[in-house]
């Protein structure tokens, strides 16, 4: 009986090690340095996704199909361009524009910043809205109008903060349960 509850602390002390050595591993600066080599570029749905371009922007929300399902099936591209915000210091901030296809304006703007959260070991996001519309279509035609951006011109919620670890080459993120996403002009909550 004493030979199998040492080797009951041992291997407790191993899966306790290998927990410690595998949280320890996460290089947080190492993985937000890695986001900002990889997110920065325009993105765009397949051809076969673009050839239902009429069908998905008249059809109404479906029902039975999850918030992911129905914003993976917009066709729409997005394009993601690294910016210095000043009330944003120390972040990776992103402008994000968003076009449907067939359209020559972006119907979608916002800034997203990530930053190292040390309380939850992962990168955050958060995702500010311009309270303006016409401040939005300004900074889309010069960039260069957001070193006048200031705290008072943007709103966010962090109810919508984004969470994102990084899972060998790929980054998964998830979000608080009560975020509302907007899909076909209809508010909707994750399942």
């Amino acid at each position: 009986m004493h030979n199998v509850i040492i080797r009951m602390q041992s291997i407790v002390s191993c899966v306790c090690l290998v927990f410690v050595v595998t949280c320890s591993a996460i290089d947080l600066n190492e993985d937000l340095r890695q986001l900002t080599l990889m997110l920065p570029g325009i993105y765009s749905y397949n051809s076969e996704q673009s050839r239902n371009i009429g069908k998905s922007l008249e059809r109404p929300l479906n029902p039975e199909q999850t918030p992911a399902e129905a914003l993976t099936t917009i066709p729409l591209s997005a394009t993601y361009r690294p910016v210095d915000i000043s009330f944003l210091n120390g972040a990776f901030n992103v402008y994000v524009e968003q076009t449907l296809h067939g359209k020559t304006r972006p119907h979608r703007r916002w800034l997203y910043s990530f930053s190292i959260d040390e309380s939850t070991r992962s990168i955050k996001l958060q995702v500010y809205n311009f309270k303006d519309r016409s401040l939005a279509e300004k900074i889309s035609r010069n960039l260069g109008a957001l070193r006048y951006l200031s705290e008072r011109d943007v709103t966010t919620s962090s109810n919508c903060d984004m969470f994102w670890r990084r899972l060998g080459e790929t980054f998964v993120g998830t979000t608080s349960r009560h975020c509302m996403a907007v899909v076909d002009s209809k508010q909707v909550m994750p399942k």
